[in-house]
């Protein structure tokens, strides 16, 4: 994993371990780590392809809500 993967990471779970779900809008996370909306995609992508988190649909404001992939 990128050190851009690990940035984000550090940014969405302590929400996901504290709401248990992510209802973020990109631009947001992109805002607080300092990436582009494009990288944090990719990020959340290879966070998804690597069973970290899943993707569970999307908010009422359109941002997608992602959950810590359990098995």
């Amino acid at each position: 994993m990128t050190e851009d993967v690990w940035t984000v990471a550090v940014v969405i779970a302590p929400v996901l371990v504290e709401q248990g779900e992510l209802r973020v809008p990109i631009e947001s996370i992109a805002a607080r780590t300092g990436l582009t909306v494009r990288r944090v995609n990719d990020c959340l992508r290879m966070l998804r392809r690597h069973a970290c988190i899943r993707s569970r649909g999307a908010a009422e404001n359109g941002a997608p809500v992602y959950v810590l992939h359990q098995t």
